[in-house]
C-alpha cells in the first residue's frame, strides 16, 4: 500500500470489528503480563496478523521489541502449541479462536492450559480480518463486488441468527471437522472478533475516527515509506444500505 498504492487492494467490508489477534502462553508460564514478554521467545508463522502488528501492540504495551526473539514456522497451529509445551518457545502468536481450536484438537482445555494476551486490550484502535478487492475489481466490475459483499452480509447474518445450521453447512463441505470444535471456533468468533451482541452495530463498516488512528499506528510501527490515508484502505462505498447490515 505504502510503496505502490495504485496497485494495492482496497478493503471494502470490515468483517471483525475487534482484533482477533492475541500472543498465548500456557497457564505455568511466568509470562502474566505484555511487559513479561522481554527476553522470551515468541513463535508465529509468517504471515500471522498478530505478528505483523507486533510492533503497534509493542509500542502501546511499552515493550522494547528488541528485546523479544520472534520465531517463524509455517508448521500447523497445534504443533506451535507442542512447542511451548516442549519449551522451544515461550509463547506463540494467532487467533484466540485458532488456537483454542487446536488446543482443544490436542486434549488441552483452553480455558485452563493456556492463558491469553488479546490486543484488543492493549490496542484497541486495531480492527481484524477483512474483505480486500484489487483496483481493478473496483474500477471495472464494481456490481460484483457490491454483489459479494451483499451475500457474505447475508450469509454472517444467517451465521448469527443460526450457528447450528452454519456447522451443519460447514459438515457438508468437510466431513472431517469436528462440529464441536468448530462451532466454539463460530461463536466465538462471532462473538470477540466480530463483535456481535456487544453493542448495537452495522456490519462490515469502520469507525473514521478509530480507523485513522489504526492506520496511523501501524504505519508509525512498521515504519512505512509513506503512510496511506484511511480512504487509500477501506471505503464503504460497496457495503448494502445500513438498514441491510444489522447484526
Amino acid at each position: 500500500m505504502a510503496a505502490t498504492p495504485l496497485r494495492a487492494p482496497i478493503g471494502v467490508c470490515a468483517v471483525f470489528s475487534r482484533s482477533p489477534s492475541t500472543i498465548a502462553v500456557l497457564s505455568a508460564s511466568p509470562i502474566r503480563t505484555p511487559k513479561d514478554l522481554a527476553r522470551q521467545v515468541i513463535i508465529g508463522h509468517p504471515t500471522d496478523v498478530a505478528l505483523r502488528t507486533f510492533g503497534a501492540y509493542a509500542s502501546l504495551a511499552g515493550i522494547d521489541v528488541r528485546t523479544v526473539t520472534i520465531r517463524t514456522s509455517s508448521a500447523a497451529m497445534r504443533d506451535l502449541v507442542q512447542e511451548m509445551r516442549d519449551g522451544t518457545a515461550s509463547a506463540m502468536f494467532g487467533y484466540v479462536t485458532t488456537i483454542t481450536a487446536a488446543a482443544r484438537s490436542m486434549g488441552l482445555d483452553p480455558t485452563r492450559d493456556i492463558r491469553f494476551l488479546p490486543y484488543r486490550d492493549v490496542v484497541p484502535d486495531l480492527y481484524g480480518s477483512a474483505v480486500m478487492v484489487s483496483q481493478a475489481m473496483v474500477t471495472y466490475r464494481p456490481a460484483m463486488v457490491r454483489a459479494l459483499i451483499a451475500g457474505l452480509t447475508r450469509g454472517l447474518q444467517d451465521a448469527i441468527r443460526d450457528p447450528d445450521a452454519a456447522i451443519a453447512s460447514l459438515l457438508k463441505r468437510d466431513a472431517n471437522a469436528n462440529a464441536v470444535i468448530e462451532r466454539e471456533r463460530l461463536t466465538g468468533t462471532l462473538a470477540g472478533d466480530v463483535g456481535v451482541g456487544s453493542a448495537p452495530m452495522s456490519l462490515g463498516d469502520v469507525a473514521d475516527a478509530r480507523f485513522a488512528r489504526a492506520v496511523a499506528l501501524v504505519a508509525s510501527t512498521n515504519q512505512l515509506v509513506q503512510a496511506p490515508q484511511p480512504a487509500e484502505v477501506f471505503t464503504r462505498a460497496f457495503l448494502p444500505p445500513q438498514s441491510l447490515r444489522r447484526a
